[in-house]
């Protein structure tokens, strides 16, 4: 039904898929979402792609995300990944995949509250450009998302200038703004995602892939210069988002608020009754 998305090389996979229903489901849902042609021949090759895998080492569809089948895939996947939003669009796809019901519903990632501090006088233009949207340009609800995170960065980003009036916002600003953009990908190594200012703009923070913080120090000002990226801690569970910031910081930068991710689902429970008692036989050598 869809196999116009699919190379030739995979179209006979495509046809031949015992997924090939949920896959043509899932896809119908997105075209029904008006989602962009490129966008679903990006997912439904993904689908494609994690199907014949689940064949190939005769799997049946995990029940979840946190699925060990579901981490060792995407980590082979992500391990040939050159780009963050890349890994966003491969981790969309496997927990559509995952998560759909019956329908191809699955419950979006995208939220309209953003996390975003952003000054009240930046706020108000903020949400009148998007109100002006909404009513005179038509947008769907996820392009309006997608624009509040986009005027986010930039209110950031022009707030760590000094600014604090709309109309000192000049040309320059601007340049400078997409010049401290065009250099962020080489601050965060090309693969650094969800970024985030320090209040008094001298220091940068994202995460990688894994999740992993770094914090990398920066001057700003005429011209835009950056620092040796410095790792401030990993711990696995915490929550990675596909599409916006997680994790907020302190205005003086060392303490940060972040979203534990529960470790997954588990299928057992073990429960040991007397656990002292056999402690001190294990103190004791004694088998």
């Amino acid at each position: 039904m869809f196999e116009h998305f699919i190379p030739l090389a995979g179209r006979e996979a495509y046809r031949a898929s015992p997924h090939k229903d949920r896959m043509d489901l899932l896809t119908q849902h997105l075209v029904s979402q008006r989602y962009r042609p490129a966008v679903i021949g990006q997912h439904l090759r993904e689908w494609l792609r994690f199907s014949t895998d689940l064949v190939t080492h005769q799997l049946a569809v995990p029940p979840h995300r946190s699925a060990p089948v579901v981490q060792a895939y995407l980590a082979r996947r992500l391990a040939r990944c050159g780009t963050a939003s890349w890994a966003r669009v491969i981790r969309a796809s496997i927990r559509i995949f995952l998560e759909a019901d019956a329908q191809g519903h699955y419950r979006r990632r995208v939220s309209t509250h953003t996390i975003h501090v952003v000054s009240p006088w930046m706020q108000v233009a903020i949400d009148g450009y998007l109100t002006f949207l909404r009513a005179h340009r038509g947008l769907a609800a996820r392009t309006l998302e997608k624009r509040a995170w986009q005027l986010t960065q930039f209110a950031q980003g022009i707030e760590a200038m000094g600014l604090t009036r709309i109309d000192a916002i000049a040309p320059v600003h601007l340049q400078q703004f997409m010049a401290q953009r065009d250099q962020l990908a080489v601050a965060t190594r090309r693969s650094g995602m969800e970024p985030l200012w320090r209040r008094d703009g001298a220091e940068l923070f994202f995460r990688n892939l894994r999740g992993d913080l770094f914090a990398v120090p920066v001057t700003t000002g005429a011209t835009f210069k950056h620092g040796v990226p410095k790792l401030l801690f990993s711990r696995p569970g915490l929550t990675i988002q596909d599409f916006y910031r997680n994790y907020d910081v302190s205005p003086d930068g060392k303490r940060f608020l972040m979203l534990d991710g529960g470790g997954g689902e588990t299928s057992a429970l073990n429960v040991i009754f007397n656990w002292g008692r056999q402690l001190e036989r294990v103190a004791k050598g004694v088998k």
